[in-house]
């Protein structure tokens, strides 16, 4: 295990302003190195002066499914994980791309049970391996310390997803296809950005345990923060066949539990991926859009905060070493 020693010890919370209204926004990192530690007084300041927490935008898809229908569906969603008309890998990728798929699924994820799928499930199978292998966390600590806090100062967390019910889920599954530049540049993104998995998340942990916005900005200036865009494609995918727009069903969905919050509490809580807040986008656009402004968080005005600001002054952050990345594992 290798310490970072972190000398500023507390996340930065961003504010941005409205009138008399405040959000106050945690950037979060991910992934996160496994055994991350640091001094979460900043976050606890945050929450404990906020009267609600706003969840993250998302869009949900539910199903009118029984079981009479349940079968059919399966079978028609688990075919569109794979490529049709019997194809494989092979035949749908660049040589550039095969050889680097080559070189990453020895490395990760040997065998053959993938080359039938698609390439951003493909993709998705190859970045769970490298997480497991790599050093990182599989889920953030972020969220359980937020859902803590929120339940020690009594917060409701208002739910912001976008929710839709798919009224004929046979159909939808069996109509399902995700664009095929979508699929190629996700699984080219994730080729791109695995080798360099452990040594980002080791960078950003490092800034952002410090609080240290400089330094996560010059970062994002120069690479590329993988996102689950797997996740992403397949939402698309299907909101397109629901005839429906997935990001602006989010932004509506986001902005009215913004605005409910906002009209009860003039404080309010939320966390934003911190690549999103130093290169604005999704939230903290929708944010400016609606009229909000960033403001300095020194000199804004935290009256009625109920945590005292921490005295310590230096933390550390133990992450794995880099040793043994790759290497055959159980």
């Amino acid at each position: 295990m290798a310490p970072i020693v972190v000398t500023v010890p507390e996340p930065h919370i961003w504010t941005f302003q409205k009138g008399d209204r405040k959000v106050l926004v945690l950037g979060t990192v991910y992934p996160e190195p496994k055994g991350l530690t640091y001094v979460p007084a900043s976050i606890h300041r945050a929450i404990a002066q906020s009267g609600a927490i706003i969840g993250p935008p998302w869009f949900d898809f539910k199903a009118n499914v029984n079981l009479f229908n349940i079968l059919p569906i399966w079978h028609a969603a688990r075919g569109a994980l794979y490529l049709p008309d019997g194809k494989h890998l092979a035949d749908v990728l660049t040589p550039a791309q095969l050889q680097q798929w080559a070189v990453l699924k020895a490395q990760y994820r040997p065998g053959g049970d993938v080359e039938r799928m698609r390439p951003m499930y493909a993709g998705w199978k190859l970045y769970e391996a490298v997480i497991k292998h790599s050093g990182v966390a599989v889920d953030s600590s972020i969220g359980g310390l937020i859902k803590n806090d929120a339940a020690k100062y009594k917060l409701p967390t208002i739910d912001a997803i976008a929710h839709w019910t798919v009224k004929d889920p046979k159909t939808a599954a069996r109509a399902f296809k995700p664009s095929d530049a979508a699929d190629l540049a996700c699984f080219q993104s994730i080729l791109d950005g695995t080798p360099a998995l452990t040594e980002t998340s080791r960078t950003m942990a490092r800034a952002w345990a410090a609080g240290d916005v400089a330094a996560m900005k010059d970062y994002l200036d120069s690479h590329q923060i993988m996102r689950a865009c797997w996740a992403t494609a397949t939402n698309d995918a299907v909101a397109r066949q629901q005839g429906v727009d997935s990001e602006a069903e989010q932004r509506k969905a986001w902005l009215a539990a913004l605005t409910t919050a906002a009209a009860k509490y003039p404080v309010v809580f939320t966390s934003v991926p911190v690549q999103n807040i130093v290169h604005p986008s999704r939230q903290i656009a929708w944010l400016q859009q609606e009229g909000y402004v960033m403001v300095d968080t020194e000199t804004a005005s935290t009256a009625g905060a109920s945590v005292a600001p921490s005295a310590i002054a230096s933390a550390t952050v133990t992450t794995p070493t880099d040793a043994g990345h790759g290497a055959s594992h159980h």
